[in-house]
């Protein structure tokens, strides 16, 4: 679960969720992410100031780079959606469970419910700006072509540098949503060593 800790669950043994399991899946998926996008603003730098006879190197680097953010991005936006459904769920169980009814139980929910909710909003201020830099980065890779000339490498410079910057804002904003995290799972920790039902354990 997104935001494991606080409430009972029906699983038992090794394979029961520990707290912040999932919050740590999520950000090595985010900090992954963030490792992609900057090889792709790296990429398009370094072709976008490469000389004549280093620009097919600079260009094949930079296909590939464009490459290997669309694979994970596929694979990262089906395992976002699940964790979202995970985490909604845990909640919704939380309010209909009955060792989640005490007063200090509620509370630890509830602000465990407000970490969630930051989680999605720093989540849905990355996509949009991610989407747009994916599609910027299609787009010149379309231009390109499979071999281009020093003159069409030329002629796309603005192009590329535009995808610098837009990818340098994509990766502040995935800084943000790991800080987020970061600040979720403490809370988490701290709410499991509180819970009577983990015996003072996380």
């Amino acid at each position: 679960m997104l935001l494991a800790g606080g409430c009972a669950t029906s699983e038992t043994g090794s394979s029961a969720a520990r707290p912040g399991d999932g919050i740590r899946e999520y950000r090595r998926l985010v900090t992954d992410l963030h490792k992609l996008v900057a090889g792709c603003v790296a990429s398009a730098e370094d072709l976008a100031k490469a000389s004549a006879s280093k620009a097919p190197t600079a260009q094949a680097r930079f296909d590939e780079s464009v490459h290997r953010l669309e694979v994970a991005s596929v694979s990262a936006r089906a395992r976002v959606e699940a964790m979202e459904k995970r985490g909604e769920a845990y909640f919704e169980e939380c309010a209909e469970e009955h060792s989640c009814v005490s007063a200090a139980d509620n509370e630890r929910i509830a602000g465990l419910r407000l970490h969630f909710n930051a989680i999605l909003s720093d989540t849905r201020q990355v996509r949009p700006a991610f989407r747009q830099f994916i599609d910027a980065l299609r787009g010149v890779r379309g231009k390109l072509g499979p071999s281009s000339a020093a003159a069409t490498i030329e002629s796309i410079r603005p192009a590329l540098l535009e995808i610098a910057t837009e990818g340098y804002q994509v990766e502040a904003a995935l800084d943000r949503l790991i800080q987020t995290l970061n600040t979720a799972e403490s809370a988490v920790m701290t709410a499991a060593k509180q819970s009577p039902r983990n015996g003072g354990k996380p």
